[in-house]
């Protein structure tokens, strides 16, 4: 009999904001001289770390000649301080890599200011080795738990997210289930009563726009309200172990699952880690139409501790990856494709109006369904409206702002572009001031203008600890 692996996907939490606003509201210490034999301590122990960990050999053994090369050539000579220093070395991780996890952050004695950094919990669960993994190998699996369980934290506190509910759930005209998903960090027992108030619905619409990420237990006790039990969702490929296969488990007494029914994820480019395992899984098990905005592909993961770096920093090496049985590869990188698309605000309602469609489709005489889509239809032509308004309206903010930060308009929405390309959606405040809508984020974004009225540049809020706004040129 196969049995679930439960594996905890926390990756995106650490990097869907951007490293500079993640490193900034972690860390509120003051700069100080940051020497070279300070600076190729970290590198060489870095890019030995990236060598033996990072999930994909050959590439590891790459990106580590590749970093230890940026360095004797000079790369890093102009960093004074280690908090400039350890920004510098994420961007140029990320243009070496390519991969939105590998990343140095401050270590979790620095984070908490209680000593030597704990090591993170872990518990064995067991999984079912893939057919043709070594067998001789013991049949565990090292699952990431919360750092800071220990110390009372809980593992939203851990990664910055705002305490309170994971979930959400609504009944939308024409007896439409809404399940919105802010996170997948909370209990298992969260989703069961959520899918328990949805159970009499017609159809579902599961909303993960908004989540970053987060445990795999219950992103797979989620698919499982879609297939039997006992069925292969996705298999788990981690560096110096044999292949593991989740499969779909067995549902809490008195719950069933949702068959037969038009069933809709609706994504964006925010939508990460486990949420993204789950969208992965829902696709090419055909177990709903994703409509939205690509997944932000974030697919390599870490089973393990953060490797320390010293002087208060550890190294985020992923080592994981997972791999679906009707689908050669992953979605690092590329995401996960939908199959209808639409800019994220819209997305629930077009998902709505697709599914009540479907249910006219079956009973034309319903006139409660047809009212329901109507009005569907009328608030997507408003926000549709809405965007091409916008357009116009933010044209003369788009472009570069020096360093890899760019403002450009994407699917809708007036966007800020961190160094690591992080694309994070604004909301307007005042007339030249906007706020990242990112859950771990408040920073602002104030457009500078000249005397005449052109734009100048721009200026990001200062960090925790610090009171000057940082200003960007317009490039």
């Amino acid at each position: 009999m196969k049995i679930k692996t439960s594996t905890v996907l926390l990756s995106a939490a650490l990097l869907l904001s951007g490293f500079n606003t993640s490193f900034a509201s972690q860390t509120q210490t003051v700069k100080s001289s940051f020497g070279k034999e300070q600076k190729d301590l970290i590198i060489n122990k870095l890019a030995h770390a990236i060598s033996t960990q990072y999930v994909l050999e050959d590439k590891g053994i790459k990106f580590s000649q590749q970093l230890l090369a940026k360095n004797s050539s000079g790369a890093y000579g102009e960093s004074a301080t280690k908090e400039d220093f350890i920004q510098q070395l994420n961007k140029s991780l990320y243009q070496i890599t390519n991969d939105k996890h590998v990343s140095v952050r401050p270590a979790a004695s620095e984070k908490n200011g209680k000593g030597p950094q704990k090591r993170m919990m872990r518990k064995m669960v067991k999984s079912q080795p893939q057919e043709n993994a070594d067998k001789s190998q013991p049949q565990r699996k090292m699952v990431r738990m919360d750092p800071g369980a220990s110390a009372g934290k809980s593992l939203k506190a851990q990664f910055g997210l705002p305490e309170g509910p994971s979930m959400a759930t609504d009944i939308l005209p024409g007896n439409i289930g809404l399940l919105t998903i802010s996170d997948l960090m909370g209990e298992v027992s969260e989703l069961d009563e959520s899918m328990a108030k949805l159970a009499n619905t017609d159809g579902l619409i599961i909303d993960v726009r908004e989540c970053p990420g987060g445990s795999g237990e219950i992103s797979t006790q989620l698919s499982s309200y879609f297939m039997p039990e006992g069925e292969e969702l996705m298999s788990h490929y981690t560096r110096g172990e044999p292949a593991r296969v989740s499969t779909s488990v067995v549902l809490p007494d008195g719950a069933s699952r949702y068959f037969n029914k038009p069933v809709y994820l609706v994504t964006s480019g925010f939508t990460g880690s486990a949420c993204e395992a789950l969208t992965f899984v829902t696709k090419y098990h055909d177990l709903a139409t994703i409509v939205g905005e690509n997944t932000a592909g974030a697919g390599h993961a870490l089973t393990s501790d953060l490797t320390p770096m010293g002087f208060g920093l550890a190294a985020f090496i992923p080592n994981s990856m997972p791999s679906h049985p009707k689908h050669k590869g992953g979605f690092e990188k590329i995401g996960v494709p939908v199959d209808v698309n639409a800019s994220a605000p819209i997305a629930v309602d077009r998902a709505l109006q697709l599914i009540l469609s479907e249910l006219l489709a079956k009973n034309s005489n319903s006139p409660t369904l047809a009212k329901a889509l109507i009005s569907s239809t009328e608030k997507t032509n408003k926000v549709l409206l809405e965007q091409v308004q916008n357009r116009r309206k933010y044209h003369a903010l788009l472009g570069d702002y020096g360093d890899g930060r760019a403002l450009i308009f994407e699917q809708g929405q007036l966007k800020y572009k961190t160094p690591r390309g992080m694309k994070i959606p604004l909301k307007q405040l005042d007339s030249d001031l906007f706020m990242m809508m990112s859950k771990r984020a408040s920073s602002k974004v104030r457009v500078e203008r000249n005397t005449e009225g052109e734009v100048t540049g721009i200026s990001l809020s200062p960090r925790p600890g610090q009171t000057q706004w940082k200003a960007l040129q317009r490039g």
